[in-house]
C-alpha cells in the first residue's frame, strides 16, 4: 500500500504518520502486536498501576487508551471503506479512559484483549479492496482517507509505544 499524502489526513496526524514513513505497513501492524505481547507478558506487572506524573494515566489506563483509540480509528475505517462519508463525531480520550475504568482490568485481561483486537483489525484492513482506499470521509469536520486512517493506527500504537519506553521503562 503507498503512504497517504499530506492532503488526505489533518495536520494533527502527521506526527502519527511521520513515526511510520518508508516501512511495510502490515509489517509494522503485525510487529507492533508482537511487541506488545512480549512486552506486557515478560514482565511490567508490578508496573502496571504506575504514573510518571500525578496527572498522567496509569499503565492500564494508557494500554485501554489505545485499545479504545484502535477500536475507534477502525470503525472511522469501516465507516469510510463501506461508503458512509457523514462527519463522524471525536472522541474524548479522557473520558473513554475514566468510563473505561481499566484500573479495574487484569492485566492479563487486557493484553489478550489488545492481541484479539489487533489480529482482528489486520483481517480487516488488510481485506480492504485497493480501489476503497481513496475513499474520504469526515472527523470533525477533517476529511481524512481510508489509507490515512490505517497508518494512523500504527502510528498512534507506535506514539504511545515510545511514550511506554520513555517514560514508564517498558521495553
Amino acid at each position: 500500500m503507498k503512504e497517504p499524502l499530506q492532503n488526505e489526513y489533518p495536520l494533527f496526524f502527521d506526527s502519527y504518520i511521520k513515526l511510520i514513513r518508508s516501512k511495510d505497513i502490515w509489517a509494522v501492524l503485525e510487529e507492533q502486536i508482537s511487541w506488545f505481547e512480549s512486552a506486557f507478558t515478560n514482565g511490567y506487572q508490578q508496573q502496571w498501576n504506575y504514573r510518571y506524573d500525578a496527572e498522567k494515566w496509569t499503565v492500564k489506563q494508557l494500554v485501554g487508551h489505545i485499545i479504545d483509540a484502535e477500536r475507534v480509528f477502525v470503525y472511522r475505517t469501516l465507516s469510510f471503506a463501506r461508503g458512509d462519508s457523514k462527519n463522524l463525531n471525536p472522541f474524548d480520550e479522557n473520558s473513554f479512559v475514566i468510563h473505561g475504568e481499566f484500573e479495574k482490568r487484569t492485566p492479563s485481561s487486557l493484553v489478550e484483549e489488545m492481541r484479539y483486537l489487533r489480529r482482528s483489525n489486520i483481517f480487516f484492513l488488510s481485506s480492504i479492496p485497493e480501489a476503497y482506499l481513496d475513499n474520504e470521509g469526515t472527523v470533525n469536520g477533517n476529511r481524512i482517507t481510508v489509507r490515512s486512517l490505517i497508518y494512523i493506527i500504527a502510528g498512534h500504537f507506535e506514539h504511545h509505544r515510545n511514550i511506554l519506553k520513555e517514560r514508564y521503562s517498558i521495553y
